[in-house]
Protein backbone atom coordinates (compact mmCIF):
# COMPACT_ATOMS: atom_id res chain seq x y z
CA UNK A 1 0.00 0.00 0.00
CA UNK A 2 1.43 3.37 -0.98
CA UNK A 3 0.73 6.35 1.24
CA UNK A 4 1.16 9.62 -0.59
CA UNK A 5 1.13 11.65 2.62
CA UNK A 6 3.11 10.65 5.70
CA UNK A 7 0.66 9.35 8.29
CA UNK A 8 2.94 7.47 10.69
CA UNK A 9 6.58 6.80 11.50
CA UNK A 10 6.57 3.67 9.34
CA UNK A 11 6.82 5.50 6.01
CA UNK A 12 10.02 5.57 3.96
CA UNK A 13 10.88 8.14 1.32
CA UNK A 14 12.24 6.66 -1.90
CA UNK A 15 13.95 9.08 -4.24
CA UNK A 16 13.07 9.23 -7.92
CA UNK A 17 14.43 11.66 -10.45
CA UNK A 18 13.40 13.24 -13.70
CA UNK A 19 16.61 11.73 -15.08
CA UNK A 20 15.00 8.26 -14.90
CA UNK A 21 13.39 9.19 -18.20
CA UNK A 22 16.81 9.79 -19.78
CA UNK A 23 18.17 6.39 -18.71
CA UNK A 24 15.49 4.00 -20.01
CA UNK A 25 18.04 1.73 -21.64
CA UNK A 26 21.78 1.44 -22.02
CA UNK A 27 23.55 2.65 -25.15
CA UNK A 28 25.19 0.23 -27.58
CA UNK A 29 26.83 -2.95 -26.42
CA UNK A 30 28.18 -2.58 -22.94
CA UNK A 31 29.25 -4.99 -20.25
CA UNK A 32 26.79 -3.55 -17.75
CA UNK A 33 23.73 -4.45 -19.81
CA UNK A 34 25.17 -7.85 -20.66
CA UNK A 35 25.59 -8.55 -16.93
CA UNK A 36 22.27 -7.17 -15.75
CA UNK A 37 20.07 -7.58 -18.86
CA UNK A 38 16.57 -6.26 -18.24
CA UNK A 39 17.50 -5.35 -14.66
CA UNK A 40 19.27 -2.30 -16.02
CA UNK A 41 16.08 -0.32 -16.65
CA UNK A 42 14.83 2.32 -14.20
CA UNK A 43 11.50 0.73 -13.29
CA UNK A 44 13.06 -2.64 -12.45
CA UNK A 45 15.56 -0.83 -10.23
CA UNK A 46 12.86 1.20 -8.54
CA UNK A 47 10.78 -1.94 -8.00
CA UNK A 48 13.85 -3.69 -6.54
CA UNK A 49 14.26 -0.94 -3.95
CA UNK A 50 10.57 -0.73 -3.10
CA UNK A 51 9.48 -4.38 -2.95
CA UNK A 52 11.44 -5.35 0.22
CA UNK A 53 9.88 -2.41 2.05
CA UNK A 54 6.35 -3.38 0.98
CA UNK A 55 7.03 -7.01 1.90
CA UNK A 56 7.93 -5.89 5.42
CA UNK A 57 4.94 -3.61 5.89
CA UNK A 58 6.72 -0.31 5.28
CA UNK A 59 4.71 2.17 3.27
CA UNK A 60 6.57 4.48 0.90
CA UNK A 61 6.38 7.92 -0.59
CA UNK A 62 8.22 8.80 -3.77
CA UNK A 63 10.26 11.99 -3.45
CA UNK A 64 11.50 13.79 -6.56
CA UNK A 65 15.21 14.64 -6.18
CA UNK A 66 14.88 17.88 -8.10
CA UNK A 67 12.20 19.13 -5.68
CA UNK A 68 14.40 18.70 -2.60
CA UNK A 69 16.55 21.77 -2.23
CA UNK A 70 17.81 24.25 0.33
CA UNK A 71 17.06 23.15 3.85
CA UNK A 72 14.98 20.19 2.60
CA UNK A 73 12.06 20.62 5.01
CA UNK A 74 10.11 17.83 3.29
CA UNK A 75 12.77 15.35 4.44
CA UNK A 76 11.83 16.01 8.06
CA UNK A 77 8.65 13.96 7.49
CA UNK A 78 10.75 10.79 7.17
CA UNK A 79 13.01 8.70 9.35
CA UNK A 80 14.24 6.55 6.44
CA UNK A 81 15.21 7.66 2.94
CA UNK A 82 16.29 5.30 0.13
CA UNK A 83 18.52 6.43 -2.74
CA UNK A 84 20.37 4.93 -5.70
CA UNK A 85 22.29 6.46 -8.59
CA UNK A 86 22.44 3.22 -10.59
CA UNK A 87 19.42 4.18 -12.68
CA UNK A 88 19.12 7.94 -12.25
CA UNK A 89 21.29 10.95 -11.44
CA UNK A 90 20.81 14.15 -9.52
CA UNK A 91 21.18 17.40 -11.43
CA UNK A 92 23.49 19.17 -8.96
CA UNK A 93 25.70 18.47 -5.95
CA UNK A 94 23.57 20.73 -3.70
CA UNK A 95 21.24 17.82 -2.93
CA UNK A 96 24.08 16.01 -1.14
CA UNK A 97 24.57 18.84 1.35
CA UNK A 98 20.84 18.81 2.14
CA UNK A 99 21.00 15.03 2.71
CA UNK A 100 24.05 15.40 4.95
CA UNK A 101 22.25 17.91 7.20
CA UNK A 102 19.21 15.61 7.38
CA UNK A 103 21.32 12.55 8.30
CA UNK A 104 23.35 14.46 10.91
CA UNK A 105 20.10 15.49 12.60
CA UNK A 106 19.06 11.85 13.07
CA UNK A 107 17.85 10.48 9.73
CA UNK A 108 18.65 7.08 8.24
CA UNK A 109 19.82 7.02 4.63
CA UNK A 110 19.92 3.69 2.81
CA UNK A 111 22.06 3.96 -0.31
CA UNK A 112 21.74 1.04 -2.73
CA UNK A 113 24.08 0.88 -5.68
CA UNK A 114 27.02 -0.79 -7.36
CA UNK A 115 28.40 2.38 -8.94
CA UNK A 116 28.75 0.57 -12.28
CA UNK A 117 26.19 2.58 -14.27
CA UNK A 118 27.46 3.41 -17.78
CA UNK A 119 25.89 6.87 -17.43
CA UNK A 120 28.49 7.73 -14.77
CA UNK A 121 30.82 8.47 -17.70
CA UNK A 122 28.56 11.23 -19.04
CA UNK A 123 30.05 14.71 -18.90
CA UNK A 124 28.18 16.00 -15.87
CA UNK A 125 28.72 18.07 -12.72
CA UNK A 126 30.51 15.31 -10.77
CA UNK A 127 33.31 15.21 -13.35
CA UNK A 128 33.59 18.99 -13.49
CA UNK A 129 34.09 19.32 -9.72
CA UNK A 130 37.56 19.88 -8.29
CA UNK A 131 38.71 17.22 -7.78
CA UNK A 132 36.57 15.34 -10.31
CA UNK A 133 34.55 12.40 -9.03
CA UNK A 134 34.01 9.12 -10.86
CA UNK A 135 30.34 8.95 -9.90
CA UNK A 136 27.70 11.09 -8.20
CA UNK A 137 27.66 8.50 -5.38
CA UNK A 138 31.38 9.11 -4.72
CA UNK A 139 30.61 12.83 -4.32
CA UNK A 140 27.79 11.97 -1.90
CA UNK A 141 30.10 9.75 0.15
CA UNK A 142 32.75 12.49 0.19
CA UNK A 143 30.22 15.05 1.46
CA UNK A 144 29.08 12.57 4.13
CA UNK A 145 32.71 11.98 5.15
CA UNK A 146 32.66 8.23 4.47
CA UNK A 147 34.34 7.97 1.06
CA UNK A 148 37.42 6.07 2.28
CA UNK A 149 35.32 3.68 4.38
CA UNK A 150 33.04 2.96 1.41
CA UNK A 151 36.04 2.36 -0.87
CA UNK A 152 37.36 -0.22 1.63
CA UNK A 153 33.90 -1.79 1.83
CA UNK A 154 33.60 -2.08 -1.95
CA UNK A 155 37.12 -3.53 -2.23
CA UNK A 156 36.36 -6.08 0.49
CA UNK A 157 32.96 -6.97 -1.01
CA UNK A 158 34.43 -7.52 -4.46
CA UNK A 159 36.29 -10.48 -2.96
CA UNK A 160 33.25 -11.97 -1.19
CA UNK A 161 30.07 -13.63 -2.33
CA UNK A 162 26.78 -11.92 -1.47
CA UNK A 163 26.24 -14.49 1.30
CA UNK A 164 29.54 -13.70 3.02
CA UNK A 165 29.03 -9.93 3.34
CA UNK A 166 28.75 -8.57 6.86
CA UNK A 167 26.02 -5.92 6.82
CA UNK A 168 27.39 -4.21 9.94
CA UNK A 169 30.49 -3.22 7.93
CA UNK A 170 28.28 -1.07 5.70
CA UNK A 171 26.63 1.02 8.42
CA UNK A 172 28.16 4.39 9.22
CA UNK A 173 27.18 6.79 12.00
CA UNK A 174 27.09 10.45 10.98
CA UNK A 175 26.11 12.86 13.71
CA UNK A 176 22.87 11.54 15.21
CA UNK A 177 22.03 9.62 12.03
CA UNK A 178 23.08 6.59 10.04
CA UNK A 179 24.04 5.87 6.45
CA UNK A 180 23.82 2.25 5.29
CA UNK A 181 25.44 1.36 1.98
CA UNK A 182 24.33 -1.74 0.09
CA UNK A 183 26.91 -2.39 -2.61
CA UNK A 184 24.50 -4.09 -5.01
CA UNK A 185 22.45 -3.10 -8.03
CA UNK A 186 19.00 -1.93 -6.79
CA UNK A 187 17.17 -4.34 -9.10
CA UNK A 188 18.69 -7.19 -7.10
Amino acid sequence: KIRWKKTDDNTAGIFVSESMMFQPEYPGENLYQKNFGNDSDALTSLFGMTKPLFANGVSTDFLVLEKVSGEGKILNDYNLLVLSYDFMKNSSPDFHYTLKAWVKSGGILLYIGSGNDIYNTAEEWWQEDTPPYETPESHLFEVLGIIEKVKKLKKKNSKLSIHQKNISDSIFEIGKGIVAVLDIHPAH
